[in-house]
């Protein structure tokens, strides 16, 4: 065992049981920096930006939960994922919040203080994996096409668990990856495969964006691109023609619209606006119904972007309204996993809602 308790290694031991019973989740999260009521109750997570409250925090402040991911934590262990840090600094980080003077152990008990953590911060985590990733090529982009045609047919794949959990068929995956919409991605950098959102318009190439998990659309990552540059689904809409389509939120509702045959475009993240430039060019000349999450912010993020998009696309018509009727809180892959045809037929008729005869010689903005 090392010395402890001298000039060259002062004391760092810290009572476990007495951080606990002085320090809070929200004693926590208050060090680093978070807003949070000292109350138990459900909020906004401080390990990602989102609308809704998935952060739970109970047991009289000992315990919290992160439910999009099943990860509990206790005052510890939350420091150590806010820090980026391992057990030991976690530790004395919370004997330092609890106001405890730190002792000596025992020699009998004394072991060298942990390493420090390998593992990045979670600012630095996308930008290092990027860099490991390299460029993203046309070459790249067929290899990430070819593997998702393998792992359509290999049980247990990212893909095909997405596909599962979504109620999206494996022919109409083929059909996305055949158009260059869908890839996954192997690759040393990333621990396990990745579902490869891709993307293509003449303003700002192409893109690409990462799914890391099949069961959370908060475990993703841009690898080339940014999201107000690009609309999922770009690269099916026909330009300049006229057609009625929809514009919803995120891959997964943009797909469900598509394999129900319903011309669709997602904007790639909660609050985003795309690009005027993006806007213009997907969105020009054609009827369209923004269907967003059928809740506060959903409806909030309606308003506004039917408004970036009648101010940026001209000749556009854009219709209020479309499904209105989904239940509170539910969104397009909630309803279609739920009700299937039944919800199909509504939303094909919300798309003939959008189809109406203008005169070709003055088209207009509404």
């Amino acid at each position: 065992p090392e010395f402890v308790g001298t000039e060259m290694n002062p004391p760092s031991h810290y009572d476990i049981a007495d951080i606990k019973d002085r320090v809070k989740i929200w004693n926590v999260l208050h060090h680093f920096g978070h807003d949070c009521p000292e109350t138990c109750k459900a909020i906004k997570s401080p390990l990602r930006d989102e609308r809704h409250p998935s952060f739970s925090i109970f047991a009289d402040g000992a315990m919290a939960k992160d439910h999009s991911t099943d990860d509990s934590f206790d005052v510890i262990g939350l420091y150590q994922t806010l820090a980026g840090c391992n057990t030991h600094e976690a530790i004395v980080g919370c004997g330092k919040l609890a106001g405890l003077a730190p002792s000596d152990l025992p020699p009998h008990l004394s072991v060298p203080p942990a390493p420090r953590s390998r593992i990045p911060s979670r600012e630095e985590a996308p930008s290092r994996m990027k860099e490991s990733l390299g460029e993203y090529t046309d070459d790249r982009a067929e290899e990430m096409r070819e593997e998702a045609k393998l792992s359509l047919r290999r049980e247990g794949g990212i893909l095909r668990d997405f596909l599962r959990r979504k109620s999206l068929s494996e022919s109409f995956a083929a059909s996305m990856i055949e158009a260059g919409v869908i890839g996954v991605l192997k690759d040393k950098a990333l621990r396990e495969p990745a579902i490869a959102w891709m993307f293509e318009n003449s303003h700002f190439g192409k893109g690409c964006k990462l799914r890391l998990a099949a069961d959370s659309s908060r475990k993703t990552v841009w690898w080339h691109g940014k999201a107000q540059e690009h609309l999922f689904g770009e690269q099916l809409i026909m330009h300049g023609s006229h057609c009625a389509a929809i514009i919803t939120e995120g891959e997964s509702d943009t797909l469900a619209l598509l394999q129900l045959g319903i011309p669709a475009l997602g904007v790639t993240g909660a609050g985003i606006l795309p690009n005027p430039k993006i806007v213009h060019f997907c969105c020009s000349y054609k009827d369209l119904g923004v269907w967003m999450d059928n809740d506060e912010a959903g409806r909030k993020a309606t308003v506004k972007l039917q408004e970036h998009v009648a101010t940026h696309a001209s000749g556009s018509t854009v219709h209020e309204g479309v499904g209105s009727r989904v239940p509170e809180g539910m969104d397009i892959g909630d309803c279609l996993c739920k009700w299937g045809d039944k919800f199909s037929r509504y939303a094909l008729r919300e798309l003939d809602s959008l189809k109406v005869k203008h005169k070709p010689s003055k088209p207009h903005t509404t």
